[in-house]
């Protein structure tokens, strides 16, 4: 026989006992059975949870602090129960048995079908899934159309909340989400019972578009437009939260070399430039073999653009010069995106906010309306 502490009649209590017909502690009887059975069990505010195995059919005994409301035999509700000086009686056929005491009002220990609410910007949805066992699970597929910022409220912060697919924005709450991002949340539900919880999302930012431009009218401009300036990736002066590798192995390259290795999330790489103030246009000389990367844009230390969303390219740069591509950010109304410069240095940032890697050839940058 086998036991570890019982803390009988208190919150949490656990014991074995293994090839024997009954366990006591401290002269108090826990278990019994007519039959030598294996038991062990967990005794709680709402339940005791038990795993008999018996040899053969026989009455089991279990020892209860307070009366029953219901008894479950491997999640079926049991009629063959009774209490006996403070002991369930109850028989059980040959082999292992789940057996539950409820002191509570479940009613059901099946898996039931059940949903939270979820609003998005006010729209209306339910987080579908299943009360189990005291906890409820459910998960969440993003809809198409509405891509975007959100800033999640969880009332009251119950519970955890796992958004999967998304880039986190600078702050706990803050996501970048779009079609098929996976939202789960696991939750207790005491007796069956799902807690009065609001999971909303409010639309905070958008999704900022870029478009392919002639890579090679790109590098021209640069070196024909007065005003106009080509930055090389590899010049960058600062890598704050992250460390990038300098390569002069890439083929194809402006200036003979390129950043690479740009794949921690919150990792933000810093250019300075020395420009006449003004407003001008960006472009960027990039490689990437994933789906996508998602930077964000910063001009002087401010967002200009939350997310830019940068296509791959079909490689890093190390094969086909097609897989340098050119992309310039680009506004709601499909016009090149304006960056506002002061007279003299200006800082240029660009956030790595998911983990993806993003091999920079250069910068370019091109007074507007030119």
């Amino acid at each position: 026989m086998t036991f570890r502490k019982v803390l009988f009649g208190t919150l949490l209590s656990v014991c074995f006992v293994v090839g024997a017909s009954e366990l006591k502690h401290d002269g108090k009887l826990l278990f019994s059975s007519s039959v030598k059975a294996s038991f062990g069990a967990s005794y709680g505010e709402r339940a005791l949870k038990a795993s008999v195995a018996m040899s053969s059919a026989g009455e089991v005994k279990l020892a209860v602090a307070k009366k029953p409301v219901r008894v479950f035999v491997d999640e079926e509700p049991s009629k063959d129960w009774k209490v006996d000086d403070g002991m369930v009686v109850l028989p059980l056929p040959e082999g292992t048995h789940q057996v539950q005491v409820r002191f509570d009002d479940m009613a059901s220990l099946k898996p039931v079908a059940c949903a939270i609410d979820l609003s998005i910007s006010g729209q209306g949805y339910q987080l579908k899934g299943e009360s189990y066992d005291e906890n409820f699970t459910g998960g969440f597929s993003w809809p198409e159309g509405i891509p975007g910022i959100y800033e999640l409220k969880l009332e009251p912060q119950v519970g955890v909340l796992t958004v999967q697919g998304r880039a986190q924005m600078g702050g706990a709450n803050r996501y970048f989400l779009e079609t098929d991002s996976q939202l789960t949340y696991e939750v207790a539900a005491p007796g069956g019972v799902l807690p009065a919880v609001k999971i909303k999302f409010e639309k905070v930012g958008d999704l900022a578009a870029v478009r392919r431009v002639s890579r090679e009218e790109a590098l021209s401009k640069a070196t024909t437009i007065p005003g106009a300036l080509l930055v090389e990736g590899e010049a960058f002066a600062r890598s704050i939260g992250g460390q990038v590798s300098i390569s002069t192995t890439h083929p194809n390259t402006s200036g003979g070399g390129c950043i690479f290795n740009w794949g921690t999330i919150g990792n933000r790489l810093e250019w300075d430039v020395e420009v006449k103030g003004g407003a001008y246009t960006i472009q960027f000389v990039m490689a990437c073999m994933e789906q996508r990367a998602l930077r964000d844009l910063q001009v002087n230390g401010k967002i200009v653009a939350e997310v830019l969303d940068i296509p791959g390219t079909g490689g890093w740069g190390r094969g086909k010069v097609d897989e340098w591509r050119c992309y310039e950010p680009i506004t709601k109304d499909n016009k090149p995106l304006e960056i506002t410069l002061k007279d003299g240095k200006n800082s240029i940032g660009l956030t790595n906010l998911t983990g993806n890697h993003l091999n920079v050839d250069c910068l370019i940058l091109i007074p507007s309306g030119r």
